[in-house]
């Protein structure tokens, strides 16, 4: 597939900080994921690709076609959606009709394409009401039916619903994603810090620190192997140890970690520092030593810590001696009595331990 969208030695300075990328690419119908922590730059390459922002060097390509001089026609081909709806004091069918009126378009054809995602977003019934009138939610889904009225090459969502409460921002996720399906693949740039959003919508995912882009590829790929420690504590790693691999076998290793080994599956080889990181869902906890029992090969004895109501669920931390975390229902902490100070039982796969190696 190719890119519809590319930049080239691209570097912009503003101020002290700078973004300086080799090469960045958007493939025609994917839906790529910017993310990264705040100030990493991903909102000014978002804006450059847009053609909002002029980089100090650099050659931006559309459809393999270098973009300079008059950008109008370019911009004609893109919509963008920011945290704030920025609505106009009409109704709402006249919000999502206004950049069809700007490109004149046949009031047959206005009507049409307005109705056409009104319906979509459901906000049809609340088309003769003020902007003014609407809840936070039901702003945000006029604005994404204007933007996507023009039938726009690719979108640009930035921070989308990141003002929304939890309940409406998982609503109207829930509503992209099946407008998309049912409507088709477009080419979608989002940037968000909401990691729901990014496996509800996302294909690929760069992930941005510092002005630079540090790894780019599936949900699988940068969430399962993370490039270094910041991806994968942003991407949800909760447990994060240092570590020096001891033995190393068939592609399993034996990690030293405080004293306790810890079984992996990498290959990574002996005397190797290596960070070792472990998602919370992949810890399961007990009241019985069940080692001897199972194929897993991490057990450790351990003491709960601390609890965190998480929503449904829970956050145990663990003193297996290294800290680990893992994550348990209301049902499993009342059958187990979990309570702090409490002796049990922690296991895990190896092939559920991410090794990152690091120098020195």
């Amino acid at each position: 597939m190719e890119n519809i969208l590319e930049i080239a030695d691209f570097k912009l300075n503003i101020g002290d900080f700078s973004i300086d990328i080799p090469h960045f690419g958007v493939k025609t119908g994917e839906t790529m994921a910017i993310i990264g922590p705040n100030g990493a730059g991903k909102t000014t390459l978002m804006h450059t690709l847009a053609l909002l922002k002029k980089p100090n060097s650099g050659t931006i390509f559309y459809k393999g076609t270098a973009v300079s001089g008059n950008l109008v026609e370019a911009r004609r081909k893109i919509a963008l959606v920011s945290s704030e709806p920025c609505l106009l004091n009409m109704s709402v069918y006249n919000n999502v009709a206004a950049g069809l009126k700007i490109r004149n378009l046949p009031s047959n054809e206005i009507d049409s394409r307005v109705n056409r995602w009104m319906r979509h977003f459901s906000i049809n019934g609340l088309s003769g009401k003020s902007a003014r009138q609407l809840s936070a939610g039901e702003a945000h889904k006029t604005a994404l039916a204007r933007a996507l009225a023009l039938q726009p090459e690719v979108l640009f969502l930035d921070e989308p619903f990141s003002s929304l409460d939890p309940s409406a921002k998982e609503n109207i996720t829930a509503n992209l994603q099946n407008v998309l399906s049912v409507t088709g693949k477009r080419t979608i740039i989002i940037t968000t810090h909401n990691l729901n959003e990014v496996v509800m919508l996302a294909d690929r995912i760069t992930f941005m620190d510092k002005g630079r882009v540090i790894q780019t590829g599936t949900v699988e790929e940068v969430f399962g192997t993370p490039a270094n420690e910041t991806v994968a504590r942003f991407t949800g790693m909760e447990t994060l140890l240092h570590g020096t691999v001891r033995r190393s076998e068939g592609g399993t290793a034996g990690i030293d970690v405080l004293g306790k080994v810890i079984s992996a599956s990498t290959d990574a080889k002996a005397g190797e520092n290596v960070l070792v990181a472990i998602r919370p869902e992949n810890v399961f906890i007990t009241d019985v030593e069940e080692g001897a029992k199972t194929s897993v090969l991490n057990h450790y004895s351990c003491v709960i810590r601390d609890i965190v109501q998480l929503g449904n669920f829970y956050k145990l931390s663990l003193d297996c001696g290294f800290p680990l975390s893992c994550f348990i229902t209301k049902q499993s902490i009342d059958s187990l009595g979990i309570q702090k100070g409490k002796a049990m039982y922690a296991s895990f796969k190896a092939t559920s331990v991410k090794v990152i190696k690091r120098p020195g």
